[in-house]
């Protein structure tokens, strides 16, 4: 019924938590687990080999996005779902899941808790109940964050991912995995939300999300194809999405203690976003506000590097 994909880098310190939550449910489901082992130096094969219906796949390390490819391909039951291996589902989760899948639901999606430095955050909207969706009506709902949506907070049927050649971009480290949810709710006919937390994501200071580069600035443009895939009564939508991720990109690198001259041509090379999107009001006041935050660090940066430069060439 279920395959559970699980891409590990040296994980083998805390992925027992992420395998435990899946065989402490409390419903019984057909499932398997896929550990894609990207490459570790760790003794992960030894700390996975001990548990049942688990699939163990080494590959060279290629990235997090073409671990999750591998485990696609090598999934055998009906639906697919992605668990990162330092996070956990609920217990509850299969119990949700049983009916939504006995009826058919091409995309599940659940709301979800975020953990970090010892605080808690709800990702989860309790006013929607047993509501039905289809893919355009649910990708608006995603994009204006009416429903927050995380790779490992969804459930999709393998054929919607096979029959619309549906993969992540191994060309990305970051962002790959919005173009991958987006292209899926794109995909998806029928699709169910649970109103219920059922994932914990867990931030650390190691996670991809805590990282800020110019590789995580520039992977804005990885939007430019994923546009492209949707229907065009949701670019406005989508274009408004785009800009706000932007400006929060802005807001990382001021926060940065190193910056770079790197980070700031990232934003600059990838600032043709900006010109699309039709901000709402609340939008727009955003905007205003960000940018009369962010602009004085900019210029002042950019005034000591010229500094700089000119005595150099002095």
């Amino acid at each position: 019924m279920i395959s559970v994909v699980i891409p590990c880098y040296n994980a083998s310190k805390f992925v027992e938590t992420a395998i435990n939550s899946i065989f402490e449910q409390t419903t019984k489901l057909d499932f398997e687990i896929i550990i894609v082992d990207d490459g570790s130096s760790d003794n992960l094969i030894e700390v996975v080999s001990k548990y049942d219906n688990l699939k163990y796949i080494k590959q060279k390390n290629g990235g997090v996005s073409k671990a999750r490819n591998t485990g696609i391909l090598n999934s055998f039951f009906e639906y697919v779902i992605f668990l990162d291996a330092d996070d956990r589902f609920n217990k509850n989760l299969f119990c949700e899941l049983k009916k939504r899948i006995e009826d058919g639901y091409d995309l599940i999606s659940w709301g979800y808790l975020v953990e970090k430095n010892g605080s808690v955050s709800d990702y989860t909207n309790y006013r929607i109940e047993n509501s039905e969706f289809v893919g355009d009506e649910f990708i608006k709902l995603f994009l204006s964050k009416t429903v927050y949506q995380c790779i490992c907070s969804f459930c999709v049927k393998k054929s919607v991912l096979i029959q619309n050649n549906i993969t992540f971009d191994v060309g990305y480290k970051y962002s790959e995995d919005i173009n991958f949810q987006i292209e899926v709710m794109s995909n998806s006919h029928k699709i169910k939300y649970i109103n219920k937390p059922m994932f914990v994501y867990t931030i650390t200071g190691t996670s991809a999300t805590s990282i800020v580069s110019s590789e995580r600035i520039r992977s804005i443009s990885l939007f430019d194809k994923t546009r492209e895939k949707i229907s065009e009564n949701l670019h406005d939508s989508f274009d408004q999405y785009v800009g706000m991720n932007y400006l929060y990109r802005i807001g990382l690198v001021i926060k940065c203690e190193n910056k770079s001259c790197e980070l700031f041509e990232s934003l600059i090379s990838t600032s043709h976003v900006l010109k699309r999107p039709r901000l709402s009001l609340s939008n727009k006041r955003k905007f205003v506000m960000t940018v009369a935050k962010t602009s004085l660090p900019i210029i002042k940066f950019w005034f000591k590097i010229s500094k700089l430069k000119y005595r150099n060439r002095s």
